[in-house]
């Protein structure tokens, strides 16, 4: 994915559907691996992503002509759609578009990856999805930023790859992971600022 345009002022000042507090706005362009049956095809479109700061308040992805609405999480509560018009209130944590305490060097940017993972994957893969899911669509500092890139260097099974360019054109260095399934995933990054420009899915 790469982040195009970021915006704190608000999702559009024409619509206050959201409130008015603090938010981001996110323009990308996306990538997505699709099976067909003349095999696998890397398909790209745009994606716009309305987040509320502290994540109390509801946002929204609007993507491939589709909006899908991202629920908040207010009072410990949220509404999840469940299809068919039915919903579900789960239990829930506030998830902030920006984290203010990251770590900005890379041995403790390594150990909060590896802290905040969970999931089924091998914890190696787990701690390079939780990187692309921390710069994807959240506001990180500059120093942040950095400590990512060197983290993830640091993963074991990753390489770092130069001379790479994302969807938009812009040219970076890659820190890259071939998952168990078969993916090849590259976060990519500006050489100098290390800032955060995409991440691609390849098919082997």
């Amino acid at each position: 994915m790469s982040a195009l345009q970021r915006e704190e002022a608000g999702w559009n000042r024409d619509d206050d559907r959201f409130g008015r507090r603090r938010r981001e706005y996110v323009e990308s362009l996306t990538s997505a691996v699709a099976l067909k049956p003349e095999g696998t095809t890397l398909e790209s479109g745009d994606r716009a992503v309305w987040l509320l700061v502290d994540g109390t308040r509801d946002g929204l992805i609007r993507t491939r002509g589709q909006d899908v609405p991202l629920p908040g999480c207010r009072d410990g509560k949220q509404t999840q759609s469940k299809g068919g018009g039915q919903s579900e209130t789960v239990e829930c944590s506030p998830l902030p578009v920006y984290v203010a305490d990251l770590p900005t060097d890379a041995k403790a940017m390594l150990d909060y990856l590896y802290h905040h993972s969970s999931g089924g994957n091998p914890r190696d893969q787990q701690a390079f999805t939780t990187a692309a899911d921390l710069i994807r669509e959240a506001y990180l500092s500059p120093a942040a930023l950095a400590a990512v890139f060197d983290a993830v260097a640091r993963i074991q099974g990753v390489d770092v790859t130069g001379e790479v360019s994302d969807l938009a054109g812009r040219h970076g260095v890659a820190v890259a992971l071939t998952q168990v399934q078969g993916m090849r995933t590259e976060l990519i990054f500006d050489k100098g600022s290390r800032r955060a420009t995409s991440s691609p899915p390849r098919p082997c």
